[in-house]
């Protein structure tokens, strides 16, 4: 080989490309340190739609607040259905419909969904949840949101992130690098992945966490705020994968329960001063002429307590008990299915006991951390 010949050779190149490809090999081989939670969480949902979701009579869709209420073993003591929650931090009205077509595509063949809505989440467009994305979509799933919302840069960013880990876990890779760059020590992802993975584990799905011992009701937090805008509307987009979820269960004989979960009392009294709870309502109810196959669960005035929140929104141990058990007690009774009555107002809170296993977050890391220390 002549020397003209050895020096058209792109060494550089190569060498970049090679570094690249170590780096991404390294992002990939160590997802437990760099890919938040919240995106396994999406991750081990997806595939429990898949894996898991098929062999049940009952499956949950929605966001973290019906993923730490819906609790699927009480649910199916109460009903005799054997049950699965597929909801997700922050899930999306697209994720929803995804995971049920995924679930039935393998064979599942449910009676019954139930699916909730965060207002906040169906208020937003589809770029709320970019983070979480990555971790759920195929190629065809992508294809299909970036269609429906006319957004090759939604499709690109997507699809990239398949390619490259390091694509899809460019904020925490850089929050890592500044925390390093800072002296600080960076947050020990993988601990807190492993707690949520080994929990939703022993709760088909669900999270369920401790009870509250702190919590007494305050609204100063963003969580709060989130449910409190000046306005409200859904977004188009987030509205047509509703109508898209609700075809296919009706092409199936699956019957849709909505569930509107409880807030705190006084964030609920704030929601109806401005007006936000008779807009999703309104909009609710929308649905029920053009679905004979919707059922509306309403437990905004069912009377839970602060005491059974750890949050503005989200239930603990006992309060997602006793909600599981009287959704289940509704789909044991077919509440709403061949009647005028499909808009179903939840019984008033009361303590209810419960002997099926389950494990709480705290749990869970007792268990992994004795297994660690065993080691």
């Amino acid at each position: 080989m002549s020397g003209r010949q050895r020096r058209i050779i792109p060494w550089g190149l190569l060498g970049m490309l090679a570094l690249v490809l170590a780096s991404e090999r390294y992002v990939a081989r160590h997802a437990l340190d760099f890919t938040r939670p919240e995106s396994w969480d999406w991750r081990l949902s997806g595939q429990a739609a898949r894996k898991k979701a098929p062999k049940c009579q009952v499956l949950c869709f929605g966001t973290s607040r019906v993923q730490q209420a819906f609790v699927p073993q009480v649910v199916q003591e109460r009903s005799g259905l054997r049950a699965w929650n597929l909801a997700t931090c922050w899930g999306q009205a697209p994720s929803s419909y995804f995971m049920l077509r995924r679930a039935l595509a393998a064979g599942g063949k449910p009676s019954a969904v139930v699916v909730e809505y965060h207002p906040q989440c169906l208020a937003g467009d589809h770029w709320q949840a970019v983070r979480f994305w990555p971790e759920l979509l195929g190629p065809r799933e992508g294809l299909d949101l970036a269609l429906t919302a006319r957004d090759a840069e939604f499709l690109a960013t997507t699809l990239l992130a398949h390619v490259f880990p390091s694509i899809k876990d460019r904020f925490q890779i850089r929050a890592n690098v500044r925390a390093a760059l800072r002296g600080e020590k960076s947050d020990d992802l993988a601990w807190n992945t492993l707690t949520i993975s080994r929990n939703k584990n022993k709760n088909r799905g669900a999270l369920v966490a401790i009870r509250n011992t702190r919590y007494q009701g305050d609204l100063s937090s963003p969580m709060a705020a989130g449910f409190l805008p000046e306005s409200w509307a859904c977004d188009p987009v987030n509205e047509g994968y509703i109508c898209r979820l609700l075809d296919l269960a009706r092409s199936r004989g699956i019957t849709v329960y909505w569930l509107i979960p409880p807030v705190t009392p006084e964030l609920q009294a704030r929601r109806e001063q401005k007006g936000l709870d008779a807009l999703y309502a309104r909009f609710a109810r929308g649905f029920l002429d053009r679905y004979p196959n919707l059922v509306v669960l309403d437990a905004r005035r069912s009377g839970y307590g602060a005491s059974v929140f750890l949050d503005p929104a989200h239930l603990d141990r006992q309060g997602a008990c006793t909600l599981s058990a009287d959704v289940g007690d509704l789909l044991r009774a077919r509440v709403g299915i061949g009647t005028g009555r499909r808009w179903i107002a939840l019984p008033a809170y009361r303590d209810l006991a419960t002997r099926v296993p389950m494990e709480d977050m705290a749990e869970s890391q007792v268990a992994l951390a004795t297994r660690r220390t065993r080691r």
